[in-house]
């Protein structure tokens, strides 16, 4: 198993975030975690990435245990947070400036044009949409020496239509860098659409309601147009939670 999580737990103020929380995910898998809105996605994403170090349980990458800040783990927020300052060549290559790694950036490079990002590598994030600019961003986490990405609603602050096609174009990533990723997204479809298997959260305290697995299907837009009476489900559990 590449990840395990074992009876994980938090409290804030002596509100009780996570309890007993535990879940594993398999070398190259795709899962997303979905829940009502706070119930603690993001919370359970900044304890692996090292942001949140108090608390009990148990985190294990490939048997080993893993506390605090790790290579095996490479985080990407909501924000693309871009440095305005630097070219687009610069920002996706920091990783290496700060590792003083120099085949980051020949990598860097190689990729511009699967990331459809050719031409744009002296230019500056002002001149990037917002679909480009999360383009660049999953670029710079992508090239992080690390085994499991962390994706925080890399795409939730796009229109419709780009975030749409942003899916699209992870999906046709998955083949190319297909690494074991943990997704935390509050869009049904979204979930659906990229996931090998989704985990649906309950409310504070946070405990896995309900497993979805999906490895067996074949994904494209009309397969998720089609799933009406999952997407129900689904709602509902939120929509239940929401009420608690």
């Amino acid at each position: 198993m590449k990840l395990r999580v074992d009876h994980l737990r938090l409290a804030f103020d002596g509100a009780l975030i996570l309890d007993n929380l535990s879940f594993e995910v398999r070398e190259r898998e795709f899962v997303s975690i979905l829940g009502p809105s706070g119930c603690g996605k993001s919370t359970i994403l900044n304890i692996l990435a090292g942001v949140l170090p108090d608390y009990d349980g148990c985190v294990e990458v490939d048997g080993e245990p893993v506390f605090g800040v790790s290579r095996h783990f490479a985080y990407m927020p909501q924000n693309d947070l871009l440095l305005e300052w630097k070219t687009i060549l610069d920002n996706v290559s920091l990783y290496g400036l700060i590792h003083h790694d120099r085949s980051i950036r020949q990598k860097a490079q190689a990729d511009f044009k699967t990331f459809g990002l050719e031409g744009y590598e002296g230019a500056y994030p002002s001149a990037l949409s917002g679909g480009m600019r999360q383009r660049a961003a999953f670029l710079r986490t992508s090239l992080c020496e690390a085994d499991i990405l962390l994706l925080d609603e890399p795409f939730g602050a796009l229109d419709v239509i780009t975030r749409n096609e942003m899916q699209d174009w992870l999906l046709s990533l998955r083949t190319r860098y297909n690494r074991t990723t943990l997704l935390v997204t509050h869009d049904i479809d979204e979930a659906l659409y990229l996931s090998d298997r989704i985990l649906i959260l309950s409310n504070k305290p946070s405990r896995i309601l309900k497993e979805i697995d999906l490895r067996q299907q074949s994904k494209s837009r009309d397969w998720l147009f089609s799933q009406s009476r999952l997407k129900k489900e689904i709602y509902d559990l939120l929509k239940g939670e929401n009420h608690a």
